[in-house]
């Protein structure tokens, strides 16, 4: 997609030279003296040449060859990396400029551009659409067939499990790391310890799993975050002013991935919850989930010195939905703001001084 924009920007396809370091033609590539010169042999002696470099942590020490890029010749250099490896462990080999960019899903908003909705579909309905097939770009080539997107999401979840976990950590229990999987995205939004998902891991039905340590599942499932498969959401003990130790929320970084896992399961509390989360990352907001007198606060965001609580909830149209979402809001003993998102439209008011708004409006806000 950003090679296409620097076409359109009037850039020369002979100035951007793109490398994908995982495609069998550089698989001979591995070092950063073959990295530099296979690069510096195509880079044109004049005007400024963009270099695009997917999978970069392949190469040993790339990140020598990438400064020295930088240092000889005119590049804009872009370096893409589906593991936190990608990043150096001595951050002063990298020359001025460079800046990390870190990639999210597409937003509701973002994935109305790319899948193209004839006007007659309500909004609604398009976010029902969005839940199904989540924020993958390259699902746009196949706009709205489940069946061709499931393909190309298949061979992208076995490489990121196979290549960016079990390799990249020299693991050798395939089977624990799928069940894993399987279990933190069927567990979603859940908030659990790293003994409690041992425990669950020998129950499940099938499992040929004795009880793992609770030290080889958080190692696994460490890298499955790592591995940007998941996001691990720390709890916050609201009374006690401190993060609780052993406990945390998981969320699958795309959801058409636990599509894929678990088949559509519709419209639930934790995928609202999911696309919740990841829009407060896109406005660069903090998030944590919190507790409070056994009381679940769905996420704490702070910016600054602001503290917002917010609950998230289907629908408050029953007195008892609406007692679940407002109780443990109405039970934190300070005066920072309080939200509830619902897709309830008739409902947004303010009760107790907790205001009660739409969720899609607050997806498409600007």
């Amino acid at each position: 997609l950003f090679e296409k924009e620097l076409v359109a920007l009037g850039v020369g396809r002979a100035h951007i030279l793109r490398v994908n370091l995982e495609n069998l033609r550089w698989r001979g590539v591995r070092s950063q003296t073959a990295l530099y010169d296979l690069i510096s042999r195509r880079i044109p002696a004049r005007e400024r040449t963009y270099l695009l470099m997917d999978e970069v942590q392949a190469v040993e020490d790339w990140e020598l060859a990438v400064a020295a890029f930088a240092e000889e010749f005119d590049v804009d250099i872009y370096l893409t990396g589906s593991h936190a490896s990608i990043l150096p462990q001595d951050t002063g080999l990298f020359p001025q400029g460079f800046a990390e960019i870190p990639v999210l899903p597409l937003s509701f908003k973002e994935f109305q551009s790319f899948f193209p909705f004839p006007e007659e579909i309500g909004l609604m309905q398009r976010f029902d659409v969005y839940l199904q097939f989540g924020g993958m770009p390259s699902l746009s080539e196949h706009p709205f067939d489940e069946t061709k997107s499931m393909e190309v999401l298949d061979g992208t979840y076995s490489s990121a499990l196979m290549q960016d976990v079990l390799a990249q950590n020299r693991m050798s229990d395939n089977a624990l790391l799928r069940d894993l999987v399987h279990l933190l995205a069927d567990t979603m939004g859940e908030v659990q310890s790293m003994n409690a998902l041992s425990k669950q891991l020998a129950r499940r039905e099938g499992a040929k799993l004795k009880l793992p340590a609770m030290r080889t599942v958080e190692s696994y499932a460490g890298a499955l975050v790592a591995a940007g498969i998941f996001s691990q959401v720390p709890v916050y003990d609201i009374r006690g002013k401190k993060p609780f130790q052993r406990l945390a929320k998981h969320y699958i970084t795309d959801l058409v991935h636990r599509a894929l896992l678990l088949g559509v399961r519709g419209m639930t509390k934790s995928v609202l919850e999911q696309v919740v989360y990841f829009e407060l990352l896109r406005l660069g907001v903090q998030g944590s989930a919190g507790r409070v007198y056994e009381k679940d606060v769905d996420f704490i965001a702070r910016w600054g010195e602001e503290t917002l609580y917010i609950q998230v909830a289907e629908s408050m149209s029953d007195q008892a939905a609406r007692k679940r979402a407002l109780e443990p809001l109405r039970s934190i003993p300070d005066q920072h703001m309080k939200w509830v998102l619902t897709l309830d439209k008739e409902n947004a008011d303010t009760e107790d001084g907790i205001r009660i708004s739409n969720l899609l409006d607050f997806l498409m806000d600007e």
